[in-house]
């Protein structure tokens, strides 16, 4: 028998590991139409284990000299096996052959300097012992029909070829073929997604065994149904105090009438600030995931401190459920750890299975565009779900194009339904590569009713334009604060200063809080949590915080002041001031400019600012809030920013060319083609020529900023630390790390602080080669969070 995996005494078949990867990849498949595309995929993906050489190196392990390429022999089968004379029938080849020689992380079809990196996967200069594998694998071949599931395959690509020329289409572009080809590419990442779902499901039900079994579909939406049912029992039993209330009930049974009568799609739900949003969202996406027997929900935060407080909304309604995954930490392990726990903990990883994932748009955008194996791996999760973008004015400029090309995918070919509630409405449908909203695309009617009944405050802009010092800027605070005040700055540097300066000179009638992501999760969710209750008992507060708390954080002060940035931040920073209108009178938000702030190298700021400069002038003395102003905004701002839209490959590396970008080597690679060309004297002839691993490898060195997470000492942190040191089971240390999510903060390795805290020999190491970092006592502060300060310990 040749051995897939060993475990102990027993074996796994390489045949038994095939069927039930298939099996799986198959009910993946099914929901998007390549139900057979992905069986043929599973059968084939591991048949190069079919070889005396791998049986060898699987019963040495370790002490086999080298590892043995198991992925290049079924996509050369696929490719020498079959014709491939139809454009179907070519794509179906790629797509497939792809996903079986990725299944263990990315590749390039193309490299961005012309290489045939697909040709070299397929025929790698490496002994695949190619003939000895048909040879062992042809009874299993036989067993299977392949050449019925082939044609099946082909069949099926077809359609979905079909669908993504008329997404592609409507998107009405100069060159469609780009926007088609990205789309292909669409398809690859989430064929290779299924296929290592399936395959790292069966190895850790084999190796490890007693995982969690995930929910069927009945489960899932018998889950859903007790889920709303909670909800809309919250809902009814919230006391009506006045008309702002009212208005919330009627924006929130608007939410659940449309999802009676909608489904996949694109849509807008535009609640003004204070509206609710975070349970109408729920709520329709709940009714929407029963009615049309979604897989999950999928709710995405633009920042922490909005996850985590929204997270802990969710939970109190629906119980603390083994079905909420709240999920913004991806930085556990080490990926380049070679070690059996690091092979442990991806088998283990969050796979995003569960019917309710809560997770942050940096997390999301890794699932669709990242390059992790993790992150391939979940975005299978996103097919047939219902997908709420909180506050989707996060998007980074520079993404904008790649995200709305696969919302259009998501949503056109894989059932997916998405939200995108905001306030602040981005105009995503008018840019160069437009977001396709569906025909009835807002789910709340007459927004300008909502939206006029809801102004809580005004806009100052006086002193938009004068810039201050640390002391000028604190006098003026102090000058405007009555009973309590929220100031934002653009820089955890800006406000560490700001801090310190108030810290000299206020006396013990106000009481300072800082606030950054210096601090844990859990240690920003008990500050915000503190100052709501010190709030409603009028005690005097001064909170100074980066731009954390300005979206969706329900919380209200009586006076903000934010520092110059675009209005969509500034609209939301006046959200968090007489959000619930109680004031006696109508709250002011200034804009301030600090000269403290150092934003030359954060482009979105600046480019940001310098839009909102020309609103300023255009809008002197009127409301920056009203839809026109917003609207403007945008224009401008996206107008300015146009060429950024594709991701600009020279903005990660001069050594590119100035056609390049994240979305040609996502597309059509037109530079790369040319090059092939060059290199080989023909054209580049099959459907896919993309740079898959390189536009990943550079989406990820921009998206993770250099970051290590580092798990900090607060509170019950502690215990879970203690047991994590003791504890061998690797299941169980899985379940303590995701614990441990709430006590991480992520430090820049190129900081200033991270050098800093190496030289206080701040950090403990946990697992080998110190995949895991552990930040000491004496360097987390309750004032500041991680510091290279020398503290007492914390009781």
């Amino acid at each position: 028998m040749f051995a897939a995996h060993i475990k102990d005494q027993d074996e796994q078949s390489v045949q038994a590991h095939c069927e039930e990867t298939a099996a799986y990849a198959k009910e993946s498949g099914l929901v998007i139409g390549v139900g057979a595309a992905m069986y043929l995929a599973g059968l084939l993906h591991d048949l190069g284990k079919y070889n005396e050489a791998f049986n060898e190196y699987i019963h040495n392990g370790e002490r086999s000299a080298k590892k043995i390429n198991h992925s290049s022999a079924g996509a050369k089968y696929l490719l020498e096996s079959f014709t491939a004379e139809t454009p179907d029938e070519r794509l179906t080849q790629q797509l497939i052959a792809y996903a079986i020689v990725s299944h263990h992380g990315l590749n390039d079809c193309l490299s961005c300097d012309g290489r045939d990196k697909y040709q070299t996967r397929i025929e790698p200069e490496t002994n695949i012992f190619y003939d000895e594998v048909l040879k062992n694998s042809e009874m299993f071949l036989e067993e299977h029909d392949i050449p019925s599931l082939y044609s099946e395959a082909c069949g099926e690509v077809g359609q979905l070829k079909e669908k993504i020329g008329r997404i592609a289409e409507k998107m009405g572009t100069e060159k469609p073929i780009q926007e088609k080809t990205f789309m292909y590419g669409c398809l690859a990442r989430i064929m290779l997604s299924m296929l290592m779902d399936a395959d790292r499901r069966n190895t850790a039900e084999y190796m490890i065994g007693n995982i969690p079994q995930r929910l069927d579909t009945e489960q899932r939406v018998q889950y859903f149904s007790e889920c709303l049912k909670k909800l809309n029992n919250r809902l009814d039993n919230f006391v009506i105090k006045n008309y702002i209330d009212e208005l919330r009930n009627e924006m929130s049974d608007q939410c659940a009438a449309f999802a009676e009568k909608n489904g996949s799609g694109v849509y807008k739900l535009p609640i003004p600030t204070g509206g609710g949003k975070t349970y109408s969202s729920m709520r329709f996406a709940l009714k929407l995931a029963v009615r049309e027997r979604k897989e999950r929900i999928i709710y995405t935060a633009p920042f922490l401190s909005v996850l985590e407080q929204n997270a802990q909304d969710i939970r109190n309604v629906f119980g603390d459920s083994d079905n909420i995954l709240e999920y913004h930490s991806n930085v556990v392990f080490d990926e380049n750890t070679d070690s059996e726990e690091m092979k442990n903990y991806e088998l283990l990883s969050d796979e995003w299975s569960s019917p309710v994932i809560m997770t942050t748009m940096v997390r999301l955008l890794e699932v669709l565009f990242g390059g992790s194996t993790m992150d391939v791996r979940r975005m299978h999760s996103l097919k047939n779900s219902v997908i709420i973008i909180d506050e989707a004015q996060s998007v980074p400029v520079r993404y904008i194009h790649m995200f709305n090309t696969m919302i259009n995918f998501l949503s056109g070919v894989c059932g997916t339904t998405v939200v995108l509630c905001t306030a602040t409405q981005p105009i995503f449908e008018s840019v160069k590569r437009p977001l396709l909203y569906s025909e009835n695309s807002s789910i709340i009617s007459d927004i300008e009713k909502y939206s006029a009944a809801f102004k809580r405050v005004d806009i100052v802009a006086d002193h938009a334009r004068i810039r201050n010092g640390t002391d000028s800027l604190c006098e003026f605070i102090l000058h405007n604060t009555n009973k309590n005040s929220l100031v934002i700055l653009n820089t955890k540097s800006a406000v560490q200063k700001l801090y310190e300066g108030m810290e000299e000179r206020l006396s013990n009638e106000y009481r300072l809080i800082q606030l950054t992501t210096y601090m844990c999760a859990k240690h920003r969710l008990d500050l915000i949590e503190d100052m709501k209750a010190a709030l409603e008992n009028d005690q005097k507060i001064i909170c100074i915080s980066t731009q954390l708390i300005e979206a969706g954080v329900d919380i209200s002060f009586e006076t903000v002041f934010r520092s110059l940035s675009g209005l969509d931040n500034i609209a939301q920073a006046a959200g968090r001031c007489n959000r619930n209108g109680k004031a006696e009178c109508i709250g002011k938000t200034y804009i301030i400019c600090y000269d403290e702030e150092k934003v030359s190298s954060l482009e979105d700021i600046r480019e940001s600012q310098n839009a909102m400069r020309t609103c300023l002038d255009k809008y002197h003395g009127e409301d920056l809030l009203m839809p026109e102003s917003l609207c403007n905004y945008y224009k401008q701002y996206f107008f300015d920013r146009m060429n950024d839209m594709d991701a600009p490959a020279q903005k990660y590396g001069e050594q590119y060319d100035i056609q390049q970008s994240l979305y040609s080597f996502l597309g059509s690679n037109a530079v790369a083609k040319n090059e092939y060309k060059k290199n080989y004297g023909r054209k580049y002839s099959r459907p896919m020529p993309q740079s898959f691993k390189t536009a990943a490898d550079l989406f990820s060195s921009i998206g993770k900023t250099n970051s290590v997470g580092v798990i900090v000492y607060y509170r019950d942190s502690k215990k879970l630390i203690n047991r994590l040191y003791k504890e061998t089971d690797f299941q169980e240390k899985k379940k303590i790390l995701k614990q441990l999510q709430r006590y991480t903060v992520d430090v820049m390795i190129s900081s200033k602080l991270f050098r800093e805290l190496c030289e206080i020999s701040a950090f403990e190491m946990l697992i080998s080669g110190g995949s895991v970092l552990i930040l000491t006592e004496k360097a987390y502060s309750r004032q500041k969070g991680v510091t290279a300060e020398i503290l007492p310990i914390i009781i």
